[in-house]
């Protein structure tokens, strides 16, 4: 997205609100960019992550997220900011376009960028303050994890052994 957020106007350092402007150019910078175009993946986990997608990685800190009603979902407060993730993503790319002419209504250079991966679909890797991860973070553990379990072995030069019983 820097090729883009480069064309932006240069930001006057001594202005009164550089800080936030700052901020604003970087609120679409994703912190992973998942590309299994060589995993033999799972359906659904396909299906969630597409062949190349990006993904960001929040935090929650104990607080309001953590105050609304009990849910039967234990993760309730990790799995609501998961959801809010890539559209918040959407929304900053529609503000960059808007900075850079675009118009209201259609997508800008950021935002057809940004639906180049995985349609758009942004995934959000959250951890909460109690420990507790997302769904969408599990499948990445789970994933990395089978990954490194294939690998291992073939450096050892030997293949998956079934489990040893009691």
């Amino acid at each position: 997205f820097t090729e883009f957020v480069n064309h932006l106007p240069k930001l006057d350092p001594n202005s009164p609100t550089y800080a936030e402007d700052l901020r604003f150019r970087q609120g679409i910078i994703p912190d992973l960019l998942l590309d299994v175009t060589s995993i033999d993946l799972p359906e659904n986990v396909a299906k969630m992550l597409g062949d190349c997608t990006l993904a960001d990685m929040k935090t929650l800190a104990p607080g309001t997220a953590y105050s609304e009603p009990a849910s039967t979902t234990p993760s309730h407060a990790v799995e609501k900011r998961q959801k809010q993730v890539s559209p918040a993503y959407h929304a900053a790319a529609r503000s960059l376009d808007a900075e850079l002419g675009s118009q209201p209504g259609s997508p800008g250079p950021v935002e057809s960028e940004l639906n180049t991966y995985n349609s758009g679909k942004v995934l959000g890797l959250v951890a909460g303050a109690y420990a507790e991860l997302s769904s969408a973070f599990h499948v990445i553990i789970d994933l990395i994890a089978s990954q490194l379990a294939d690998e291992h072995p073939q450096f050892f030069d030997i293949g998956h052994l079934p489990p040893a019983g009691p």
